[in-house]
């Protein structure tokens, strides 16, 4: 098993990034949800951390002027389009970032790679300004989605999946570095595709299945997860924990 965030995502990040721009509305809701974590007034530098293929920037408001894109893996970072701006490679755990470089940071479903996250908090802190805010978002330690990754992921992936996911013990790392913590909230919403076939793509591209076929991806995820059909497409049921801390 691959366990080191840049090393899995060297391998997997072009077919991750495939199931992003072949199904780019997928995780509206999800980046939705983020956006209202954020503070974004007088933010000029906001940090996406790690970055992927550079997702984020649509989702953001257009008065948000710098968006530094910061990713472990050289593969993920490349194959992806960050409209030139600041795309860095650098590690999770010393960030290529100047002290106070940052209004705000955020990070969504790529920390439950790092065995330790307390560098990472540690660095937040640092290149965050006073005041500055960070919102972590990750699947929760237990819930279904930790179930559907660790389990049927994991099993149907030659990779492996075995994420370490968020807990308590995240709110203390961030507060032992020196962040205040605001909340900590698990929410649910849907990734929304047309049809069952694309929602089983997309998860078979994102998360690397590659000892499953479409019919029984699509299968898994209902007994995991969940699946609403709707008048208008096919509901994926997800959830992520929301940690929202300032500096």
């Amino acid at each position: 098993m691959i366990d080191c965030y840049a090393d899995i995502f060297d391998v997997r990040g072009h077919a991750y990034h495939l199931a992003m721009t072949r199904y780019p509305r997928a995780r509206d809701q999800e980046f939705a949800h983020l956006m209202r974590h954020v503070d974004f007034r007088g933010c000029e530098v906001l940090v996406d951390a790690p970055s992927g293929g550079g997702y984020l920037r649509r989702h953001l408001p257009t008065e948000v002027p710098l968006v530094v894109a910061l990713e472990a893996s050289y593969q993920f970072c490349h194959c992806g389009q960050h409209d030139g701006e600041g795309a860095l490679v650098s590690d999770l755990s010393s960030f290529a970032l100047s002290d106070h470089a940052a209004d705000a940071l955020v990070s969504l479903a790529g920390l439950h790679h790092l065995p330790d996250r307390t560098p990472f908090y540690r660095e937040a802190k640092r290149v965050l300004r006073p005041g500055g805010r960070i919102v972590v978002a990750d699947v929760l330690k237990g819930s279904a989605a930790d179930s559907f990754l660790n389990g049927f992921v994991n099993e149907s992936n030659s990779m492996g999946h075995r994420g370490i996911f968020l807990d308590d013990g995240d709110i203390r790392a961030m507060e032992d570095s020196g962040l205040r913590v605001l909340r900590a909230e698990h929410e649910t919403y849907h990734w929304c595709f047309d049809t069952r076939y694309e929602m089983a793509d997309f998860c078979k591209l994102r998360f690397g299945i590659d000892r499953a076929d479409h019919a029984a991806i699509a299968s898994a995820i209902d007994d995991h997860v969940g699946i609403v059909d709707a008048e208008d497409g096919v509901l994926m049921n997800w959830s992520l924990q929301f940690i929202t801390a300032d500096r």
